[in-house]
């Protein structure tokens, strides 16, 4: 069962898409990142999703090993430039993603690891 924010959420991603519509990866986790779903919650929301007719893919540019390569690259230069861990938004310009390429491939990272 989905938290009530996470209900809400799918309720509003459902209104905003038509069935037969596909709704990128990207713009997914950049809806739920925030919420900090885990494995089950995310799994939920994807299988009610696809159930209403809407198929989740993959609308990045690049690939997501490319991406996860340029992230952590990116962390570890500038966790060494500024002794600190880095924001998303420093992470996204030095990969040279988008701030919503940073967040999708680090939650799709945290699915992976289940």
């Amino acid at each position: 069962m989905l938290r009530r924010e996470l209900a809400l959420l799918l309720e509003k991603l459902l209104s905003e898409t038509k069935e037969g519509e596909d709704l990128s990866l990207d713009a997914f986790a950049e809806r739920v990142v925030s919420f900090s779903p885990n494995q089950d919650e995310i799994d939920e929301m994807l299988m009610r999703l696809e159930t209403h007719g809407r198929s989740i893919g993959e609308a990045a540019k690049t690939s997501p090993q490319d991406r996860i390569a340029r992230i952590l690259a990116a962390t570890r230069a500038l966790k060494t430039e500024l002794g600190r861990s880095p924001r998303e938004g420093e992470v996204a310009e030095r990969a040279g993603l988008t701030l919503g390429e940073v967040r999708a491939t680090r939650l799709l990272l945290r699915v992976m690891r289940g």
